[in-house]
């Protein structure tokens, strides 16, 4: 590692991992799930430092693909922090936010639970198509920290309807009357 400057993609997935750790900073105050989520908040600030610190640079270029081993380790951690207490309302999977602009990967959409009910059906397709458009959104890494902030928000409360959707289709799925 050396001193040199950060990708920007590097300073995009810092940000987000700070508006990550803010949004958790955000809910945490009166919460069930307060100490997870500072817990979260802090990995999450170790990986927005590691982003700006740790510069892989070979024969004089920035790497702009990698994500530092701190980095790495501290969004590991949050994550398995985030799955052990769901109540966060953080996805267990929520690293490829703060991912998505170094690896430029897809983020992911949790897969429909093709709900019997045609509301929520319905419900279910909407939420879906909303998440899509904000990832889209979020695929922009030149976005001002306050939009991405804001768009991972978004995707976050998309993400926990989708999830009660999900939830209240298993339990109408299961009615004798709605089998397949």
């Amino acid at each position: 590692m050396t001193t040199a400057t950060p990708h920007p993609n590097a300073v995009a997935a810092a940000t987000r991992a700070e508006a990550l750790a803010t949004l958790a900073r955000r809910r945490a105050p009166l919460h069930p799930a307060q100490s997870a989520l500072l817990e979260i908040a802090a990995r999450l600030d170790t990986v927005a430092q590691a982003f700006t610190t740790e510069v892989d640079v070979i024969n004089g270029i920035t790497i702009s693909n990698s994500v530092p081993g701190d980095a790495w380790l501290a969004l590991h951690e949050a994550e398995t922090i985030a799955e052990e207490a769901p109540a966060t309302g953080f996805p267990a999977e929520f690293g490829q936010y703060v991912t998505q602009p170094v690896y430029g990967h897809s983020l992911d959409v949790p897969d429909p639970v093709n709900p019997s009910s045609v509301a929520l059906a319905a419900q279910e397709a909407r939420l879906i198509a909303a998440l899509v458009m904000v990832h889209h959104e979020l695929a922009d890494t030149a976005a001002d920290a306050a939009y991405t902030a804001a768009m991972l928000d978004a995707a976050f409360l998309i993400r926990s309807r989708l999830a009660r959707v999900a939830a209240a289709a298993r339990i109408d799925n299961a009615r004798t009357c709605n089998r397949r």
